[in-house]
Formats: C-alpha cells, structure tokens, sequence
C-alpha cells in the first residue's frame, strides 16, 4: 500500500515516514514537502492514500484537497494531518469531502499508531465502495446474496442467490424485512452512510453491507461470504485461547515480547512474580523490568536472537532477589524472514546453581583430596587409559603427569607378574563388580618394584553411564617384607629353635640315668624344667599364630571337653590336684574351632599356680538360650589386686612356673569365637560351692 506524506517541513516528513513504515505492515511511504510537487507526482493508479499538512505556503491543505477532489476528479482516500486543529477549518475539510482529519501531537509511537490505522481504513472503504458499485452493476451476476429494499422495507429485487435469505425471513419478493432490518433501512436513509451487519443463511455467515440510495428512495443490500473467515477467526480465537491456557499453565515466568524488548503479553507467573496486572506489565522494557536496567543486559538472549533468528538462553543473577534465572528467548518466526514477535522464559534455577556449586565445591575437595592423599591415586577410562594420577603415585613411580596421562594403565604401572591379573579385575570392575584389597605388583620407571592393595571405585553420569574408576593403591611393601621378616622368624622359632630344645630335653633325660651327686641331680631337674617352659612357650607362639587364620564353626563343647579330659586329668595329678567333671550326653553347639579345647587347657594349667587347691570342676549348662562353661577350683583364688591383669600378654604371678602366654591365649580365643569370659566367686545358684577361684564363659 502506497501512500503520499506532503508536509513543508523536511524533519517532520522523515520522521513520520519511519514511524509509519516502521508500525504498519506492507505501508510505503512516498513524501512531498509541498502540494505543487505533490501535484506533479500524482497519479491515481499508483497511490493508495494522501496524507497532508494542513498550513502550508502558497497552497494549504484545503485547497490542495479541492484540487484533488475536483481539478483531479478524485476521490482517493485523503487525510488531513495537521498541528493546529480549528473547528471551522474541520468543517470545511468535511465539505471539501477530506476522509480524515486528525491533530498531530502527544507520544510519536502512539499518534503515528492511529493514522497509520486511519490510512488503512480509509483505504478499505475506498476498496469496499468500488466492489459495491461494480457489484450494483451487475447484481443478478452475482454469486451472493443481493437485494433492494425501498425505505418502507419492502423487498423491490432479489437476485438467485438472494432467494435463501428472503426464506430465512419467510417473505418473497414484495414482501417487508423483520422489524430490526426495518430500523437498519431506516438508519442509512437517516444518516446517508452505509451499514455493515453480518447475518447467518444455511449454515454460512455473510458480510452484510447496506447502502442508501437516496435519490431512488431504495438500499442496495449487498453480501459476501465470510463464512471460511468466520471460522478462521474462530479458529485463531481459540488458537489464542489455547495459547493463552498453555502460557498461564507455564509455571515459569513467560512473555512476549517485540523487537524493541517491550511487553506484549504477560503470564500468570509472571504476574505473581512481579506483583503487577499484564494490563501494567504491557509495554514495559524486559530489561528495565527485571533489572532495573536502561539498557539490555551484557549477553542479552533478545539481541542475540535479533541477530540470526536463532532461539538464544543466557543465565543471570537477580541482585535485590539473591535468585539465578535461566532467560531463554524464541523467535516466533510465522512465516516470516523477520520475527517480530519473540517468546521469553525466566526460570528460577537458584536451586540448581545451589546445587552446581555444592557439587563444583564438592569437586574441589575431591581434587584436593585426590591430589594430596598420601595413597597412590589413578583416574582410569572404561577403555584403559590414564585420564589422571596424583603426586604421591607419581613421585613413587616417578614419571611426570604429560608422561603418563593417556597411556595404557596395566603395561605402564604393574609390573609383568601381575598384568594378567590386573587386565581380569579391569574387566570386572567395567562388569560393576566390586573391587577392594586386590594385591599386585607395580613397577616403577626405574624398574623398582613395589606390592599395592588396589580397591576401585566407579564415577558415572546421570544415566549411568561409566566415565571412569577412581583407583586407590595402598602401598604395603613395608609391611609385606615385615610380613616375610615375621615369617622367616615363627619358622625358625617352630623349627630350629624346637628342635634345638628338644635334642637338648634328650641329652638332659639321658643324663637323669646315671649316678650323679644331689646337686647335680638339681641342676638337671632345673635345667629340664627350663627346658619344658621353652618348648611350651614355642608351642604357644605357635598356637596364637594358628589363632589369626582360626576358622569359625559350630563345634559341641561337650564332646571337647571329654575328649581332651584324659591328657588334662594327667597333667592335673602332676600338679596333685584332681579334675571333676561329667561328661553329658546333651550336645551344647557353640561357635568354635580346632583350638577351642586350649582354652580349658590354658586355664586348668595356670589352676595349680595361683589356687594351691586340690580340685577342679568343669561343667556346662544351658542358660536363657546360651551355653555357659563353668571351671573352678577350691583353692585361695586370684587377689583381687590380679584379677584385671591375668589375661595380659607377659602377666604372670610365678615367674619361676608361668609365661604370661597361657591366659593372654584363651583371652584371643575367646575374642576370635566371639566368647564372654571373666574370673569371679562362684555363684551357689549356678553350680556346687567349692570355695575357690572360678572362670565363667
């Protein structure tokens, strides 16, 4: 649509030019700066409208609208636009046959708004009128409806198409319109002016136009099917609705916007959030509303968008709010190569930037803690490669990071003895299976070898999607060649130095047969004696050394005791003191293994020692659904002073008789099987009253 802008001042001409162009679709603007020259470039096939000053020199306004309207025998749509608004002059305007007259001033955006709207409908009308007459031409070619009515409201014509709405009316022609059509008849005679209604026939929807023919005394009522425009407007309505729904159903801050950052359309967050109605938040900058901003924020996603179309999202933080949004902006391109209209979202994602940092915080301390443990640490991909180590593996292996990154785990760090068995726990750990305290060899650059317990752990993503093992070597090489020392030491204590004391138990037993003089005889049995305490030290070494690989089973205290009564029935006679037990037939089963039978033995042993009694007794009853094993002597019993020592490792009341091993035994026994013991008086609701000293487990 052309449209020729005359004003006499310059700037005036240019501004209304960009304004208008800028507000209305598909609007040209040609510009004259004087009627004359207005004049010279009219032509009426080429422009659709003239708008013009009113107070111009040498030809105003007025008179530039005669000379149109009679010199130029036009009647092209013609706006008077002026500054100084006089009734008189508005009159002569309307006598003159001028389209429009409006008054310049107040906001540009806004009065450029209402005569860029002036000019389109005016332009309309012109196209409307020109239907109407051709169609009045030639009304019985016509495909809608078309009728005429004198000014009583009886039906003068009707062409074929017109036949339907005279059925609606139940008349013919001759006949008179309902009432309401009556009074639109009579309102155009009155007012000169044509009429628009729209009126449904047949399940179609027509444009109604009705136009006075004064001078005959009769309207034209002329037609058009709008039915398809109806429903596309209906369409768009609830299009819009739909659209209105989904938008208030966003339960994040949503609007439209325009090129120029302004509110077009506000949602229900929205409204909530900025405690304002969408009535107040239209037109308002996005910018100036959500930052307090002049301008568009730094990374603005709008002016990103503006760029390339592209949909754009930038993230910011609310200084007065203490909250982070995401902004996210889409154009909404329509068809268009040039949106103008664009879809805005701020979300609230303060919780998630929470949570960012705590896990960027929590990254930190794993790096940290990576980087400085003391224990060798590795970063290994699902394909075998180094992604990272830490310093202590690496001044133990003594490469540099750049050397070792990326190359293949097992060949690199492990050593030739253990590569096989590394590649099958780097399979199981990719199967997900739990790898801790694996024992291997690694070797460093030099060629030094050193034993690791490797555990390893797995890092994924949110699918679960491996990214890599976090492997943790501990060095044990101290402790394993600690081990083998130990080892080395427990083998010659078992071996060389048993059967060093044996051969020397031997050479004393032969020399007990010959005829030696008292004293010697003394030696001998105090040699013999010594030689016995070392041979039983030897065999309680041994015996705590079996404790530590004990297997734990259900055993019958019972049986063990019966079984293993005779050897200590012997070694209580030695001692003058006499065992006294019952060997039940019940089966008591408790928690035991091969070594439970040294616990009765280590404690009737260390009996003669400190009860100087003459009797012993063993017995075993059930007690609330546990077993508990009673053994006790008549003797003095242990001085209280002794009681919390006896099971120390090295204690002893008789250095002469005791190692200090036999009770610190039975107290590891107990602890491996899980036992309770403790020494106290006995108890004469529990068993027989001997008087003496009683261990109870």
């Amino acid at each position: 649509m052309k449209v020729l802008l005359v004003d006499d001042e310059p700037d005036l001409l240019e501004h209304a030019k960009i304004f208008l162009e800028n507000e209305v679709d598909d609007l040209t603007i040609e510009t004259a700066n004087s009627p004359r020259s207005a004049l010279d470039r009219f032509n009426d096939d080429e422009i659709d409208a003239i708008v013009s000053d009113y107070q111009m020199p040498r030809m105003d306004g007025l008179e530039f609208l005669e000379t149109i309207r009679e010199e130029k025998d036009s009647d092209i749509p013609f706006i008077i636009f002026t500054g100084k608004g006089r009734e008189e002059v508005a009159m002569d305007a309307l006598n003159l046959g001028v389209d429009r007259y409006l008054q310049k001033g107040g906001n540009p955006k806004s009065q450029y708004g209402v005569l860029g709207q002036a000019i389109i409908q005016e332009v309309e009308h012109k196209e409307a009128r020109e239907e109407i007459e051709s169609l009045a031409k030639y009304p019985s070619e016509n495909p809608d409806p078309v009728l005429r009515i004198e000014r009583n409201g009886e039906v003068i014509y009707s062409n074929e198409a017109g036949r339907a709405l005279l059925s609606k009316w139940n008349i013919d022609v001759g006949g008179v319109v309902p009432e309401k059509w009556k009074g639109y008849i009579e309102n155009v005679f009155e007012s000169e002016k044509s009429k628009n209604e729209e009126i449904e026939v047949r399940e179609k929807v027509y444009s109604v136009r009705v136009s006075p023919v004064v001078v005959e005394g009769y309207a034209n009522l002329y037609t058009s099917d709008i039915t398809e425009l109806k429903n596309a407007e209906e369409r768009t309505r609830k299009l819009y609705r739909d659209i209105r729904e989904t938008f208030n159903a966003i339960g994040e801050i949503a609007f439209l916007l325009d090129r120029d950052h302004n509110i077009l359309m506000a949602n229900k967050a929205a409204e909530d959030f900025f405690d304002k109605s969408e009535e107040e938040l239209k037109n308002e900058k996005c910018y100036k509303l959500a930052h307090g901003m002049e301008d568009p924020i730094e990374n603005c996603p709008l002016e990103r968008t503006l760029e390339d179309n592209e949909p754009k999202e930038t993230e910011f933080k609310h200084e007065d709010l203490g909250k982070y949004f995401l902004a996210r902006t889409y154009p909404i391109v329509d068809g268009v190569e040039s949106p103008k209209k664009f879809a805005h979202q701020m979300i609230d994602i303060t919780e998630r930037k929470k949570i960012e940092n705590h896990l960027e915080e929590s990254r930190n301390k794993f790096r940290s803690f990576f980087e400085n443990e003391p224990e060798y640490c590795y970063m290994v991909s699902p394909n075998g490669k180094i992604i990272d180590v830490n310093k202590s593996a690496l001044n133990t292996l003594g490469y540099k990071k750049e050397e070792i990154k990326g190359a293949p785990v097992v060949p690199t760090i492990y050593a030739p003895s253990s590569r096989e068995k590394a590649k099958k726990l780097f399979e199981k750990w990719k199967n997900g299976e739990k790898i801790d305290h694996e024992e291997l060899e690694i070797v460093t650059k030099d060629g030094e070898k050193r034993t690791v317990l490797l555990s390893a752990d797995t890092v994924s993503d949110s699918e679960e999607k491996i990214l890599y093992s976090v492997s943790v070597q501990r060095d044990i090489t101290k402790q394993k060649k600690a081990e083998e020392r130990e080892e080395f030491l427990h083998s010659l204590l078992r071996h060389d130095v048993q059967n060093k004391a044996q051969i020397v138990q031997g050479y004393l037993e032969l020399l007990e047969g010959y005829n030696l003089p008292r004293e010697a005889k003394e030696y001998i049995e105090k040699a013999m004696d010594g030689s016995r305490k070392e041979m039983d030290i030897i065999e309680k070494v041994r015996t705590l050394r079996r404790a530590d690989e004990e297997k734990i089973k259900k055993v019958d205290v019972s049986s063990t005791i019966c079984d293993n009564l005779g050897g200590w029935e012997s070694e209580a006679e030695e001692n003058d003191m006499e065992i006294v037990t019952e060997c039940s037939s019940e089966e008591y089963m408790v928690k035991g293994g091969s070594l439970l039978d040294r616990i009765f033995s280590n404690i009737i042993e260390n009996s003669p020692q400190h009860s100087e009694g003459s009797k012993i007794k063993i017995s075993t009853k059930s007690n609330d659904g546990e077993v508990v094993c009673f053994i006790e002597d008549d003797g003095k019993g242990i001085p209280e002073g002794d009681k919390e020592k006896i099971f120390d490792r090295g204690f002893t009341t008789d250095e002469e008789r005791g190692s200090g091993l036999g009770m610190f035994l039975v107290k590891t026994l107990l602890e491996i099987y899980k036992w309770r013991g403790r020494e106290e008086k006995p108890l004469p609701n529990e068993r027989d009253e001997l008087g003496g000293g009683s261990s109870h487990m």
